[in-house]
C-alpha cells in the first residue's frame, strides 16, 4: 500500500482506506520517494508500477479473525482521503487531497459491492464569492469499469505513453490541450481509444481534459446527513488552485 490516509467505515462494516498522492507515472525519474518505496518493497528502485497505487483499498475482517483486502481500481486513481458511502449503499463521495483536485463520485453497480461501477467528476459553476462562496454542481461521467478489468490493464503492462502524450511546456501544437495539474500546467493529447484507461489510471488529467472543475485544493473530508439528504465534502483551506490569480487557478474552470 502507498501512503494510506483517512479511512471510513462502510455501511456493511468494512474499512474503506485510501492511497493519497498517487505517484505521477510521467515523472518517475524525479520521484525519489517512489524509487525508495520500490527499493524497500522489491529490492529494485525501478520495479514498482505507479499504476498499482493511488486506489481505494477495502479491508474486510472475517468472523474468525482473518481478513482480506481488495484495491478498487474502478474508483479512480486520485489522491484518495476518506470516502463516504451513501444510504443507498452504492453511491460513494470521495475526498481528493490534491492541488488541482476534483470532487469525485462513484456509483457501484450493486449495493455493498465496490468492485464495479461508474465514475463521475463534478463541475462547479460559481454563483457567489462572498464569504465561503456558493455555486452549482453538475456531473461528468468519466466511465464505467470493473476493478478486475483496470487491474488487468496494469498487470498487462500498459505504460503512460500508451494512454496519452503529456508535455510540461507548451508544445505550440493545437492538438494538445492545456490542463491544470498538481499546481502547474500540462499539455495533453489522448491516444485513440484510450478513454477508459485514462479515466481510471490518469484520472486527474482526464477529468481536467473533459472539462471538470479541477481547481479544488485538498478536499480531505466527506460525510452525509442522511436524514436531510445532504452530503458534505470538506476542504482543508482555500489556497493555491482555489485563489484567483494563482498559477494553479484556471479562469473559467469554476472557482475564482
Amino acid at each position: 500500500l502507498w501512503i494510506t490516509c483517512g479511512a471510513s467505515l462502510s455501511p456493511w462494516s468494512t474499512h474503506l482506506s485510501s492511497e493519497e498522492y498517487e505517484p505521477d507515472a510521467f515523472a518517475l525519474a524525479s520521484n525519489a520517494q517512489f524509487k525508495a518505496f520500490s527499493q524497500n518493497l522489491y529490492g529494485d528502485p525501478a520495479k514498482a508500477n505507479p499504476y498499482h497505487y493511488g486506489h481505494l483499498p477495502e479491508v474486510t475482517v472475517l468472523p474468525d479473525g482473518t481478513g482480506r483486502i481488495a484495491k478498487h481500481y474502478c474508483m479512480g486513481r486520485i489522491s484518495h482521503e476518506l470516502v463516504q458511502v451513501m444510504p443507498d449503499e452504492r453511491t460513494a463521495l470521495m475526498g481528493d487531497d490534491a492541488t488541482n483536485g476534483g470532487l469525485f463520485m462513484f456509483v457501484a453497480d450493486r449495493p455493498r459491492d465496490l468492485s464495479s461501477g461508474t465514475l463521475y467528476v463534478a463541475t462547479w459553476k460559481q454563483t457567489s464569492g462572498v464569504g465561503p462562496g456558493a455555486g452549482d454542481i453538475g456531473w461528468i461521467r468519466l466511465g464505467h469499469a470493473s476493478s478486475a478489468e483496470i487491474r488487468a490493464l496494469v498487470d498487462g503492462g500498459i505504460r503512460p505513453g500508451d494512454i496519452m502524450d503529456v508535455k510540461t511546456s507548451d508544445p505550440a501544437d493545437a492538438s494538445y490541450t492545456r490542463i491544470p495539474f498538481n499546481g502547474k500546467f500540462n499539455w495533453v493529447k489522448l491516444k485513440p481509444g484510450m478513454e477508459k484507461a485514462a479515466a481510471f489510471l490518469e484520472t486527474h488529467r482526464y477529468a481536467a481534459l473533459v472539462g471538470a472543475s479541477t481547481c479544488f485544493s485538498k478536499m480531505e473530508g466527506t460525510t452525509v446527513n442522511a436524514k436531510d439528504k445532504i452530503a458534505y465534502s470538506a476542504l482543508q483551506n482555500i489556497q493555491s488552485s482555489m485563489v484567483a490569480g494563482n498559477a494553479a487557478n484556471v479562469p473559467g474552470n469554476g472557482i475564482s
